[in-house]
């Protein structure tokens, strides 16, 4: 058995990043993403077989790449993506998520966990040796890149995210795959969804949610944002590069950009 090589560092700011759907850190743990990956929701489980198609086979020339999928979480996407890509990173702060990516990738030889902050993002592949990395940002987890809000304009964590990551791929000639959730679809999908997996999240708090704004809550504490046109048009902006594809399905929005030949 080979344990995959760990590459730790302290975390500085961010301190909420972690996997999937948008969501407070204290309710994620690796048996109740479990739930998740099980959900009976159907919408779901095809948001979450679409994701994983976009990021596997839409990369030309993967076998030369490396994939870094930026909030691995308990590394659900890992295993898809170690069949195509040369390598892939996988950088997790939640600890008890790390944990369950490192058991989960641990006869994955071409992955490596990474235990640190997402804003270490530059330093961690220069350590590492990464060039042209295809950069992955999967199932809405841009909305737990700092404080989850109702509006873009309120999370600086995740807009200097977008920002450090086009700087990256950038200079390295890499590619950003990135997966929303749309906030048209909160009310007709989420809140379903969400139900399939309530002993996680809690109870939904129909007095702190906005569905016109894409925020969901529940009375735990649990919060998930759901991206508008809007803002999903302001993060195409702010990641720049040539538009490779766009999927933009009924509940879900998934944006691939390269910066090759830039």
């Amino acid at each position: 058995m080979k344990v995959n090589k760990l590459v730790s560092g302290s975390s500085t700011t961010g301190a909420k990043q972690e996997a999937g759907l948008g969501a407070s850190s204290e309710h994620y743990t690796t048996a109740g993403y479990k739930t998740v990956e099980n959900s009976s929701n159907p919408s779901l489980q095809k948001y979450m077989a679409v994701e994983q198609e976009a990021i596997t086979s839409g990369v030309k020339d993967a076998g030369s790449k490396t994939f870094v999928d930026i909030g691995a979480g308990n590394g659900r996407i890992e295993e898809a993506m170690s069949r195509v890509a040369s390598k892939v990173v996988a950088i997790e702060l939640n600890d008890d998520m790390f944990k369950g990516l490192c058991e989960r990738t641990k006869l994955l030889p071409n992955v490596t966990p990474v235990h640190r902050n997402a804003h270490d993002l530059e330093n961690i592949l220069l350590e590492m040796g990464v060039q042209r990395p295809v950069l992955v940002l999967a199932q809405n987890t841009l909305a737990v890149i700092g404080d989850t809000c109702a509006d873009l304009d309120e999370m600086p964590e995740a807009r200097r995210l977008l920002e450090e990551m086009r700087a990256v791929a950038e200079r390295g000639g890499g590619e950003i795959v990135i997966s929303l959730l749309k906030q048209e679809a909160l009310e007709s999908m989420g809140v379903a969804m969400y139900g399939t997996f309530k002993d996680m999240v809690g109870e939904p708090d129909f007095e702190k949610m906005d569905y016109g704004a894409g925020l969901f809550a529940t009375k735990s504490g649990y919060q998930s944002k759901w991206w508008r046109p809007e803002e999903r048009e302001e993060i195409k902006r702010i990641l720049g590069g040539r538009v490779a594809t766009v999927l933009d399905g009924a509940n879900f929005w998934i944006l691939h950009v390269s910066y090759a030949d830039q």
